[in-house]
């Protein structure tokens, strides 16, 4: 069985053998080939839709829910990098000396 993933403006084909595994692996699977930086160059993934736009269940078994040869779309949500702020020391005082 293969699936077609579109991330973004790419589709990718996926070999899922028998079509056991979860939606979710899927979606991971397809996310790797995509950023394999884990997620760092554009985010995580966050839903996966059919063709028609409906939403599938991460945990669904892929045969199930999609045909052979058939294609999803996977959504993500773009983690957004703030510049790295220089942190401001404030100085300790020196501990008084005993007489």
């Amino acid at each position: 069985m293969k699936v077609m993933v579109q991330i973004n403006d790419e589709v990718l084909t996926i070999e899922c053998g028998t079509g056991r595994n979860k939606i979710s692996w899927l979606c991971s699977s397809a996310f790797h080939r995509y950023d394999q930086n884990y997620g760092l160059d554009s985010g995580l993934w966050s839903s996966v839709e059919d063709e028609s736009g409906n939403k599938l269940i991460p945990d669904a078994v892929i045969a199930d829910k999609i045909e052979d040869g058939g294609k999803v779309i996977l959504k993500f949500e773009e983690i957004k990098v703030e510049e790295e702020k220089t942190a401001k020391t404030t100085p300790v005082p020196a501990p008084a000396k005993k007489k």
